[in-house]
């Protein structure tokens, strides 16, 4: 079937909703808003991003304003569905649910 000049379907592959300035709800963790916090701080206690798993410091990150859940900036603004050129349906990015580190369905 000829698709050209039909729109494609439109999905909801925003990562988040802006609550403000510095505070998101993220998808992955939606029971809790996760507030901005700039590159550079260092705390007492070592903190991984709940989704590469990689260290926090020193870059930007999105952090729990009620538990220990974190991003980083970068991991927080994956898209949630994304197409790959060598694969013909869309990829989701989707969290385990039991620990909340992300996976991707390709």
């Amino acid at each position: 079937k000829e698709l050209e000049g039909v729109p494609e379907e439109t999905e909801d592959t925003e990562p988040y909703v802006i609550i403000d300035a510095n505070t998101i709800q993220h998808f992955s963790h939606k029971e809790h808003n996760l507030r901005f916090n700039e590159g550079g701080i260092l705390t007492k206690e070592n903190k991984w991003c709940s989704a590469c798993t990689q260290p926090i410091y020193p870059k930007s990150f999105y952090g729990c304003m009620e538990c220990h859940f974190v991003l980083h900036e970068k991991c927080a603004k994956l898209l949630k569905k994304t197409r790959h050129v060598l694969h013909n349906e869309r990829l989701s990015l989707v969290t385990s649910g039991v620990d909340d580190y992300f996976r991707c369905n390709g």
